[in-house]
């Protein structure tokens, strides 16, 4: 267990951080938005990006590996959806934010780079995978609950919709450049290397210091609904456990892929949904708690989650 402490401990230590260098104002409000951008835009997509280039996606990919993932996916989503009608009456234009919050992990903050720590960068591919896979299975299963609830788009714009969100997001764009230069073993000028490594190592610290500071200013519980404790359910627990019984069910090969896809399954509500919630003014308020809610319960969970990924699966 010191182990996983160790691995895990330096990554919720910069969020607490984050939190309590914005609680206690010692930086100013604009300097975090500056820094979540710069994260966002320029660091992450710099760490993933140059990952990816340089790993062999040739000789990797595998179809199970991501039907298994995209199905759970696609399970919690939905399924979470409707409990959602049944036990807490979410009104029919708010399931589909409900269900990308139960199903939507935060891998460009947490996820990415704390399963390049666990497993190194044998992980790339899987993690490259799963971020493109589920964002636009999760994207187009948003779009389509919302149009069908409250939109009159038509099915091409609800498809055009799709692939402007999906190019507007950095992390898609470096995963996409990333594979091409991989597949076609292009050779990055050493220059443009050296600045994207320098970018890189300062990707991790940002993000979650980042992350930390937008927790505390969306920290603002009257009450713990039980939404956030549904969500916490959907997200933190039935969603690793679902994909690590895919994994038995149908296995692959590659038991650290199969390892990284569970990891990735237990991080807490990504940190976009909120975006996503925002711009259709559906569910906005819960998402941003939900997100501060289940990260604060996954400095628990995760930690365990690892500890069996580890040891036991």
């Amino acid at each position: 267990m010191l182990v996983v402490l160790s691995i895990c401990g330096p990554f919720f230590i910069l969020i607490f951080l984050g939190s309590a260098l914005s609680y206690f104002n010692f930086l100013n409000i604009n300097f975090y938005t500056g820094l979540s951008k710069f994260a966002f835009y320029i660091a992450m997509p710099a760490y993933i990006g140059l990952a990816i280039a340089e790993a062999n996606f040739n000789n990797y990919f595998n179809y199970q590996f991501l039907i298994n993932y995209e199905t759970v996916t696609i399970i919690i989503f939905c399924f979470s959806a409707f409990v959602s009608i049944l036990l807490i009456k979410t009104h029919k234009n708010e399931i589909g934010i409900f269900g990308l919050n139960c199903s939507y992990p935060n891998m460009g903050y947490i996820g990415i780079p704390l399963s390049l720590t666990v497993f190194g960068y044998q992980a790339t591919i899987p993690l490259a995978l799963i971020l493109f896979s589920d964002t636009l299975v999760l994207i187009t299963l948003t779009i389509l609950f919302l149009s069908f609830s409250k939109s009159k788009l038509s099915f091409l714009d609800r498809i055009l919709e799709i692939i402007k969100l999906l190019f507007k997001n950095p992390l898609i764009l470096s995963i996409l450049i990333g594979i091409y230069i991989s597949i076609n073993e292009i050779n990055i000028f050493p220059v443009i290397k050296n600045t994207l490594e320098v970018l890189s190592n300062a990707a991790v610290p940002t993000a979650l210091i980042s992350l930390g500071s937008m927790l505390v200013s969306e920290m603002k519980f009257n009450k713990i609904y039980k939404d956030m404790l549904l969500i916490s359910f959907f997200k933190l627990f039935l969603h690793p456990i679902l994909v690590l019984l895919m994994f038995q069910i149908i296995p692959i090969e590659k038991d650290l892929w199969m390892k990284t896809a569970i990891l990735i399954a237990c991080l807490p509500v990504a940190a976009n949904v909120f975006v996503f919630a925002n711009q259709y003014e559906e569910y906005e308020v819960k998402s941003s708690q939900a997100i501060t809610f289940t990260t604060f319960i996954s400095t628990i969970s995760v930690p365990i989650w690892l500890y069996l990924i580890l040891n036991y699966i």
